[in-house]
């Protein structure tokens, strides 16, 4: 990205972009919930993580997070709107396409969601620990008009997800229509990846 992208999204989350949307995931929400992972939870890294909404979920369930967004106001939200879970989440401003830095490399969980990188995506399960999981979220491309990116390039071609993580073990893959809980249609790529032990 480039220093044209982050004041896009300094100037959105400063106009109020995403204000509303204060729950996390209903994904990564369900998803959580049929694992393990909840009763002994550890590392989590949280990429382009926006407001903050799934790294605050994560820190209340008892996560130590590191939350990586482009955007110095999008961070700033973040840390104010919920000051009881902040101290478990280390914000970091960071460039995730020119310039990633990730923090460690032994997540217990990663996830990405609503953010198109390729590049970046194929990398990610080696920051995971072995048995670690990566959760992923992408608007799809679609045949009618839906919410989300109006350009096909902030989106996944149907399948992509699964190619571009192929060589990992892959435990869930779905693909579709959706409802947003604010209730507009999404078209959505979801897949979940576990690094072998």
């Amino acid at each position: 990205m480039s220093n044209k992208d982050r004041e896009k999204w300094d100037l959105r989350y400063t106009e109020g972009a995403y204000a509303q949307r204060g729950h996390p995931s209903a994904f990564l929400v369900e998803w959580l919930s049929q694992q393990n992972l909840l009763s002994c939870p550890g590392a989590a890294l949280d990429i382009a993580c926006g407001r903050g909404r799934n790294s605050h979920y994560l820190a209340a369930q008892g996560f130590s997070v590191d939350a990586l967004d482009i955007s110095a106001v999008g961070l700033r939200l973040a840390q104010v709107s919920n000051a009881e879970c902040t101290s478990r989440i280390n914000w970091q401003q960071q460039d995730l396409i020119e310039h990633p830095s990730i923090p460690r490399d032994n997540y217990q969980l990663i996830i990405m969601f609503r953010f198109v990188a390729p590049q970046l995506l194929v990398t990610l399960a080696n920051f995971l620990a072995p048995g670690g999981y990566l959760v992923v979220e992408e608007h799809m491309r679609w045949h009618a008009t839906v919410a989300g990116p109006a350009s096909d390039k902030f989106r996944v071609a149907p399948g992509e997800l699964a190619s571009l993580l192929m060589d990992q073990e892959v435990i869930f893959h779905q693909e579709g229509l959706f409802e947003d809980p604010d209730g507009v249609a999404v078209a959505l790529s979801r897949i979940v990846v576990r690094k072998r032990c």
